[in-house]
């Protein structure tokens, strides 16, 4: 099962326990969960790497990282939060935009 599978399977206010690994980005949020990466990275060569499209997502413990050398527009993002929303972030590294 691929990250996004496991995102879309996780219920509701649920959390996600990421097994220490590097997961290949383009991840879409669209509801309230939270997710510990224990570390983890998730990556993609543009992105954005990481969307979030709802309230009351929380990101812990996570490396979001745009690999390649974009210089900017939305191919630059490690993380995009949708406008108006907002996401708790707690040990979130971010490289890229």
């Amino acid at each position: 099962m691929n990250l996004q599978e496991k995102i879309d399977n996780t219920e509701e206010y649920g959390t996600l326990v990421l097994d220490f690994n590097e997961y290949v980005g383009f991840i879409v949020i669209d509801k309230p969960i939270t997710i510990d990466g224990r570390e983890s990275t998730i990556c993609a060569k543009h992105g954005p790497v990481l969307s979030v499209h709802s309230e009351g997502v929380s990101l812990k413990n996570l490396r979001l990282e745009v690999t390649s050398d974009v210089k900017g527009g939305e191919g630059a993002l490690a993380l995009l939060i949708k406008e108006g929303l907002s996401a708790d972030l707690e040990k979130v590294e971010v490289r890229g935009n």
